[in-house]
């Protein structure tokens, strides 16, 4: 009955009937995902300006930690409700799209001379994945690339903590080695 009313309110071309048992959208309905992998794809073929906004625009789809499950205590039951992400290895796919596409686009606004949007990004870029050496990589650059040291120092010791915390290893080797690169260099501020 629920699928019916769904049917009624989308159109049949949108839900189309189940011959099979199995429900299925149609082919016009596009998930987050599709349209986050279709804007990367598109920015790979863009100059660096558009190809940022277009990146931008991707994780602007990408609403927070992908597939987090709710906390036990909150929830009634002892379910998992996303079984299915993990028989499907769907975080392993994904999570590496979304960092990918977010150390680019703060990569691309650093090349376009615009470290506080290269900041803005890896942060935020940060907030989706976690623990991630290449975006705490390229958010020391941009912190760099703006002259503050002390920010580079704080997203370093962030995530060397965090590690610790998980109990994980130590930072990357190319994330210490350039951690050390900019202590002790210029800033290129």
């Amino acid at each position: 009955n629920a699928v019916n009313k769904c049917r009624d309110a989308l159109g049949r071309r949108h839900l189309p009937a189940a011959g099979d048992n199995h429900y299925r959208v149609g082919p016009g309905v596009a998930t987050d995902v599709d349209l986050f992998e279709r804007r990367v794809a598109a920015a790979a073929r863009m100059p660096p300006a558009r190809a940022a906004e277009t990146l931008s625009g991707a994780l602007d789809l990408v609403r927070g930690q992908i597939f987090q499950y709710p906390d036990r205590q909150e929830r009634k039951d002892e379910t998992n409700p996303y079984s299915w992400v993990s028989l499907e290895n769907w975080i392993s796919r994904t999570e590496p799209k979304i960092a990918a596409a977010a150390q680019r686009v703060a990569e691309l606004y650093l090349e376009l001379g615009e470290p506080a949007r290269a900041v803005a990004e890896g942060e935020r870029a940060l907030q989706l994945v976690p623990h991630h050496p290449g975006l705490v990589e390229v958010l020391m650059q941009a912190h760099d690339a703006k002259g503050d040291r002390l920010a580079v120092h704080r997203v370093y010791s962030e995530h060397a903590e965090a590690l610790e915390r998980l109990d994980l290893d130590e930072p990357a080797e190319s994330t210490a080695a350039l951690y050390q690169q900019l202590r002790s260099g210029p800033t290129t501020a």
